[in-house]
């Protein structure tokens, strides 16, 4: 998968771009409903022998328009870990853009314009959620700003136990520690890299800033080293806005001070495991 930095404002003539089937949306997580749209794009890139693109922002929108304080400011996903898995999924180009103030000021009629006319987009395919301009405009509305340029593709809402799949309600599961239904919602293992450091009577575990940390509790993870999975036990501490956790027990024994590892998150420690079967993300379940 090719991925594409682009900074606002910026011209179509700066991008060597070619005909294409593009997917909107921001998919922090990239769980089963934002799976649903992608999987909706590939089909109509398939049918119309184009590659499918993907195009989503650097950051959150909401920290442009107002100042965020954890957990606010924490992700589901990287961006990093946004694009293994969408390549997982199958998608040949990654579009990013700088959600910026001028990005943001945007006309829904000049971000069409410049975006996905600009992009070369032949099928536009969005959730029935997306918006887009400043203003902001709904989804439905795409169509006509299109003036039969492209055409709108729009996926009708993923559901699980008659409820909205969201990025939302899986961040409300991570602040009840309630991984299991989190994962099953995310459609893989949840996962996040952290450093091993010296904690004043234990293994702490600094964890990437941004990542999204469960509510306060005792873990059973996987931690992945040196290309093996280990079984392994982390405590969140109620108090972790510094993004430091401790590593309770692990069957790697070595000293690994320094170097950084990646958690797979299972679920509570006095909760049954239940996976999801996925070929997606880091930690393998098929």
């Amino acid at each position: 998968m090719e991925t594409v930095h682009i900074h606002h404002p910026y011209t179509p003539q700066q991008l060597t771009t070619n005909p294409c089937v593009l997917t909107l949306g921001f998919f922090d997580g990239v769980h089963r409903g934002h799976q649903a749209v992608i999987q909706r794009g590939r089909e109509v890139a398939q049918q119309q022998h184009l590659p499918l693109a993907v195009m989503t922002f650097n950051q959150h929108p909401r920290l442009v328009f107002r100042q965020l304080n954890y957990p606010e400011n924490t992700y589901l996903s990287t961006l990093a870990q946004k694009e293994k898995i969408l390549a997982q999924l199958g998608v040949d180009i990654l579009y990013v853009i700088d959600f910026t103030s001028a990005f943001a000021s945007l006309t829904p009629a000049n971000f069409v314009e410049q975006y996905l006319v600009g992009l070369q987009a032949q099928t536009v395919v969005a959730g029935f959620d997306y918006t887009f301009g400043n203003q902001p405009a709904p989804v439905t509305e795409l169509a006509n700003y299109a003036q039969q340029r492209f055409t709108v593709t729009i996926v009708s809402r993923e559901t699980a136990a008659a409820l909205k799949i969201s990025s939302s309600r899986i961040r409300t599961l991570f602040d009840r520690g309630d991984l299991q239904q989190a994962n099953q919602l995310l459609g893989y293992v949840y996962t996040t890299q952290a450093v091993v450091l010296h904690g004043a009577t234990y293994i702490a575990l600094q964890v990437t800033p941004t990542s999204r940390l469960p509510a306060a509790g005792q873990y059973v993870v996987k931690l992945h080293f040196n290309q093996h999975w280990y079984d392994a036990q982390v405590t969140v501490p109620s108090t972790h806005t510094d993004q430091q956790i401790q590593l309770t027990s692990s069957e790697l024994t070595q000293p690994i001070f320094g170097e950084i590892v990646t958690l797979a998150w299972l679920n509570k420690l006095e909760q049954p495991q239940q996976l999801p079967v996925s070929r997606l993300g880091a930690y393998p379940t098929k």
